[in-house]
C-alpha cells in the first residue's frame, strides 16, 4: 500500500467509525429514554407576596379556583413543568394575579432546582417579565 492509499483508508475508518457511534447514540436515546421526573417532587404550597399562593400536587397546578394538568421535564436549563396552555401572571389592572388562557401557547414554570425544588418562576404577559414563587415549608 502506498501511503496516500493509507491516508485514505484511516479516512475511511474515521467516517465510518464516526457514523457507527452517531447511530448507536440516535438508536440509544430511543431504546434507553431519560426516566420521567418524579411529580412529587414539586408538590407543595408556593408563595408570592403579590400573587398568592399556588399548589402543585401530583400532577395538577391549582390557584384559586382555577387549576391545569401539568408534566415535568428537564432540559439544559433544569427542571420545568409545562401544561396544556398558557399559565402565568397578569398584572394588567395594577393587582397580581395568576391566570390561564388555552388560546396561548404554554411557557415553561421554571424551578430553581432540579432535586429538591424550593422555587418555582412563572412569566407574564409581558416580555421578560417573571414572578418567583417560594415553597412554603
Amino acid at each position: 500500500m502506498t501511503d496516500s492509499s493509507l491516508v485514505k483508508a484511516a479516512r475511511v475508518s474515521i467516517v465510518f467509525g464516526v457514523l457507527v457511534a452517531s447511530a448507536f447514540a440516535f438508536v440509544s436515546s430511543f431504546l434507553f429514554p431519560k426516566p420521567p421526573v418524579p411529580l412529587a417532587r414539586v408538590n407543595g404550597v408556593y408563595a408570592n407576596d403579590h400573587c398568592g399562593l399556588l399548589t402543585m400536587k401530583d400532577g395538577m397546578i391549582i390557584w384559586g379556583s382555577s387549576h391545569a394538568e401539568f408534566s415535568l421535564e428537564t432540559d439544559k436549563g433544569g427542571l420545568f413543568a409545562i401544561t396544556k396552555y398558557f399559565v402565568g401572571v397578569s398584572n394588567n389592572d395594577g393587582r397580581c394575579k395568576i391566570v390561564s388562557n388555552s388560546q396561548q401557547y404554554p411557557l415553561y414554570l421554571r424551578f430553581n432546582d432540579e432535586n429538591h425544588p424550593t422555587m418555582v418562576s412563572l412569566l407574564s404577559y409581558s416580555p421578560d417579565v417573571k414572578y418567583t414563587f417560594s415553597r412554603k415549608p
